[in-house]
């Protein structure tokens, strides 16, 4: 019916040939086409439109094949957001008559963000409050065990940690393997996580950093992996599975295609998943022009993640915290010595007027 309607819905231009971490592949004369309306789930149903008008004739249709079934929409639990892709978009000065939806003149409520599956999902597509609620729970978690697991000392370091990973942990990274995360989120996460992980791994400190506890925990026999890690090998693990989709399957199409309608806004593009998806190959040490040829075996795309990739990362992560205190330390010095400056220039001033004080003092 909504091709029947002639409803543009969202146009994607994608070619499965190639890497879904590139945009040179999508080029005219190679790339096919596909108009998306919606998106059936079991009991669920999501709509797609590039404008209210046609989403309101959509709404229709749909009204109207429901009731033929002898079914009816609820109001209650329909609700439609307008997605942006700009942080100076207000939507305070939007006229609200000319974006409301009706059904069977009930109006629909429009949200700012929904929360699905357990995960908010925001207008402007990003995850400042998803990562508050993720943060929140975990110390959730790690409150209600502290006493009882964590401060045991009747469970060995080994237990302890596994349990951790189990209870805490977990809360954080559900459904992590398409976020796009930036690296201060990324760093939001880690400094939770080595806050609690500091008080369970034993010889521990407030001066002891999160490379300490990692290789104290490893002096133990335990293994700690970082948030940034865990989140790229889920994402690829997932990036997997999408590759070894058929052909005609919705999330690969989408993984590798862009929307060919809307421009692009001011400013500095956001987080893709693409540019999520090229970090976690660059992170595992994996070529992100030749992986999906990788991933068709899923054997063997499973042990490069599992095995040497986690080798690979945990290595390059070390050197990027190196990188990143030897920076911190350079400033710190710069700002260190910048203030000492002044000071010895103020000690300068002071003693020179002390000086002309005296001098008047004396005459």
């Amino acid at each position: 019916r909504f091709n029947e309607c002639k409803i543009e819905g969202i146009l994607l231009k994608y070619n499965l040939e190639g890497s879904a971490t590139t945009l040179s592949t999508l080029v005219d004369k190679k790339c096919n086409n596909k108009t998306i309306h919606e998106i059936l789930y079991v009991d669920d149903w999501v709509m797609f439109a590039s404008s209210i008008v046609e989403l309101q004739t959509m709404l229709n249709i749909a009204n109207e094949v429901t009731a033929l079934y002898g079914q009816e929409i609820a109001i209650r639990k329909t609700k439609y957001m307008k997605v942006i892709r700009s942080s100076r978009y207000d939507s305070s000065t939007e006229n609200s008559n000319n974006d409301i939806l009706l059904i069977n003149g009930n109006v629909i409520e429009k949200v700012k963000s929904f929360r699905y599956l357990g995960v908010i999902e925001m207008e402007d597509g990003k995850m400042e409050e998803e990562l508050k609620k993720r943060v929140i729970s975990m110390r959730v978690a790690y409150a209600a065990y502290r006493a009882h697991v964590f401060n045991n000392k009747y469970l060995t370091i080994q237990s302890k940690l596994t349990l951790y990973s189990t209870l805490v942990t977990s809360v954080c990274l559900y459904d992590c393997s398409m976020w796009r995360l930036s690296s201060t989120e990324i760093n939001q996460l880690e400094s939770i996580n080595f806050k609690f992980l500091r008080y369970i791994v034993p010889n521990m400190n407030r001066m002891s950093s999160y490379e300490d506890v990692i290789m104290e925990a490893a002096n133990n026999g335990c293994s700690i992996i970082p948030i940034q890690c865990m989140i790229a090998m889920r994402c690829l693990r997932y990036l997997g599975h999408i590759e070894r989709l058929e052909a005609d399957m919705l999330q690969k199409i989408v993984i590798h295609g862009r929307m060919s309608t809307g421009n692009q806004v001011m400013g500095s593009p956001g987080i893709s998943y693409r540019h999520a998806m090229k970090g976690a190959l660059q992170l595992f040490g994996i070529d992100s022009n030749v992986w999906y040829k990788i991933a068709i075996e899923k054997g063997k795309w499973k042990r490069l993640i599992e095995n040497e990739g986690v080798i690979f990362c945990l290595e390059n992560w070390f050197k990027k915290r190196a990188v990143t205190r030897e920076v911190r330390c350079a400033q710190r010095e710069k700002i260190r010595s910048e203030f000492l400056s002044q000071f010895n220039e103020s000690l300068k001033y002071l003693n020179a007027v002390r000086i002309l004080i005296g001098s008047l003092w004396m005459t």
